[in-house]
């Protein structure tokens, strides 16, 4: 089972892990690693009647596999439902034309904001962890989200849904511009409700411990300038 290691001391060589929104103590006895257990630390666990027996690291090449096959494998599901047909013969300067740069810069910060910034950070016994928008999927499901799965899907579709007016005539498809700001508010909500009814557990209130950090405001503003550049988009093929 995957989790995360939220507190480790090395004082004792006791720590907690969580994993399917529940927390498991471990020991030091239980570490499959030469390196020291570390706050933050993604690691396989074996359970054995609610007791930890082993906790192995996934290591930081393994979590960038499975992330880029499994974004990839998205991607090329969706991609194959679409006729790329419309897109033969035009170059950047028909996309650029098409959309426009402010548009497709703020494209480009959502992606980039979205991916390689952390949206939000959870402080915990000295210990922050950040998180990307995009990663916030996988802490809701350690957390014991269930919209994790459904978070994700609709990031991806918000990448994608931003080459639809290039594929469709239709003024309906600049629509597809507001799903990233859809997507940012939602990712956000999820983590403070299921942050908000944690609280008084084993972490205390932690509500205390959670902050949101650059890699949110950047996709929120790149966001609101797609969904406003869709709408306005919309709204003016539609008096034509």
């Amino acid at each position: 089972m995957r989790g995360k290691i939220i507190h480790y001391s090395g004082a004792d060589g006791q720590g907690i892990i969580m994993a399917g929104g529940q927390q498991y103590p471990f020991t030091i006895g239980s570490w499959q690693a030469e390196s020291v257990p570390t706050p933050g630390n993604t690691v396989d666990i074996a359970v054995d009647d609610g007791t930890v027996t082993g906790v192995s690291l996934v290591s930081d090449d393994i979590l960038r596999k499975e992330k880029t096959a499994e974004l990839g494998s998205r991607l090329g599901s969706a991609l194959g439902n679409v006729d790329l047909s419309a897109l033969q013969g035009s170059g950047g300067e028909a996309i650029v034309a098409r959309y426009g740069k402010m548009l497709l810069g703020a494209y480009a910060l959502f992606v980039i904001g979205s991916l390689a910034f952390n949206a939000i950070s959870v402080s915990f016994m000295g210990n922050g962890m950040g998180k990307s928008l995009f990663g916030v999927t996988s802490l809701l499901s350690e957390l014991g989200g269930d919209g994790g799965g459904s978070i994700k899907m609709m990031l991806i579709l918000a990448y994608l849904g931003c080459a639809l007016p290039l594929l469709w005539p239709d003024r309906r498809a600049w629509l597809a511009l507001l799903l990233p700001l859809l997507a940012t508010l939602w990712a956000i909500f999820a983590v403070l409700s299921i942050v908000d009814s944690m609280g008084g557990g084993m972490m205390g209130d932690m509500s205390d411990l959670i902050s949101i950090n650059f890699g949110f405001y950047l996709s929120l503003l790149a966001a609101l300038v797609l969904a406003a550049g869709g709408a306005r988009r919309f709204l003016s093929a539609a008096k034509s």
